[in-house]
């Protein structure tokens, strides 16, 4: 039976007043989420302790939880429609976004405005606030990345099988921060997650840092740029370990075609600074969802010559052109 859009809204109304969380709505007379009326989504995660289900949970639940922008939309739909697509129809997707982020670009339990800055002070801000919505999902392993990140779910997932999800653990690219009294002691003297590679943190980590609840996890992350730096102290500090992921991720930018492709071959597990074009490239090599036609095309648009074409930043220009050069 279809509802009328007053009922539908009435409905939305009463999940979010009982529920307490906005995140989850969702409403459709189709089956298909609907955007997000013009309001700020607040995380209302309780303040009482989190606790894990002592029973295991049926089957491997990956979150995957993204960081973007209001200026970044396109980058984040081309990961919509690439690997996050799968993830996201079942319902192990998130991509926070802060104040400001258009109410119609927004779509409820998967792409969110959040109570944060949309700056990069807002940044550590948006990593807590995935971190309590991953405790509130109760998934088996939360994956932190940008909206520059391609990844490889299939990948991700079956390294994670050989690992325990109710074990305290932070998985990643391991060393930054190190040597720098910024961002703690406990930083300093270990090295934290390097997030560009993407950070892997287990639902035993995730329920330990959401176990004083919303507006404490808040308050000790702060207003750090560098977010994956508030989740590293975070784990510290509470004695979770940090240790290198049981798979091939890319942290920093390949700009030569052969390279990704070695990367590729090798079982890649995330790739960092990819833009658009490459994002949809890099899906159609690895996932093969295209015919060999689409592929030589998304290719081409993807690079020139050996070397991808330039998207954006400014510092790039100089690594482009060396890549030409070679």
């Amino acid at each position: 039976m279809l509802l009328s859009k007053a009922r539908l809204a009435a409905l939305a109304a009463a999940l979010v007043t009982s529920s307490g969380v906005l995140l989850t709505v969702f409403v459709s007379a189709v089956g298909v989420p609907t955007p997000l009326p013009s309001v700020l989504v607040q995380l209302q995660t309780p303040s009482s302790t989190f606790h894990l289900n002592p029973k295991p949970l049926k089957g491997l639940r990956v979150m995957y939880g993204v960081l973007t922008c209001a200026a970044y939309n396109e980058k984040l739909e081309a990961q919509l429609d690439t690997w996050a697509a799968r993830p996201r129809a079942q319902g192990l997707f998130l991509a926070v976004a802060g104040r400001g982020f258009p109410p119609e670009r927004q779509v409820a339990g998967s792409v969110v405005a959040v109570d944060c800055d949309d700056s990069p002070r807002g940044n550590s801000c948006k990593e807590a606030s995935l971190v309590l919505e991953a405790a509130r999902r109760n998934a088996s392993w939360l994956v932190i990345i940008g909206d520059d990140n391609y990844v490889d779910t299939v990948q991700v997932e079956a390294s994670l099988r050989s690992k325990v999800a109710t074990d305290p653990i932070g998985m990643g690219l391991i060393g930054c921060g190190q040597g720098l009294p910024r961002y703690g002691p406990l930083v300093a003297r270990n090295g934290g997650l390097c997030g560009g590679g993407g950070e892997i943190l287990s639902g035993a980590a995730v329920q330990r840092l959401a176990a004083a609840g919303r507006d404490a996890l808040l308050r000790e992350y702060g207003d750090e740029t560098q977010c994956d730096m508030s989740t590293s102290g975070a784990l510290l500090r509470r004695g979770i370990p940090l240790t290198s992921f049981p798979g091939r991720l890319n942290g920093m930018p390949i700009y030569k075609k052969d390279q990704i492709k070695g990367e590729i071959r090798a079982h890649g597990v995330t790739f960092h600074y990819v833009a658009p074009k490459l994002m949809r490239w890099l899906h159609a090599a690895i996932a093969r969802p295209v015919d060999e036609e689409r592929l030589r095309a998304l290719e081409a648009e993807a690079f020139e010559g050996n070397c991808v074409r330039f998207f954006g930043h400014v510092w790039e220009m100089q690594r482009r052109r060396e890549c030409q050069l070679q």
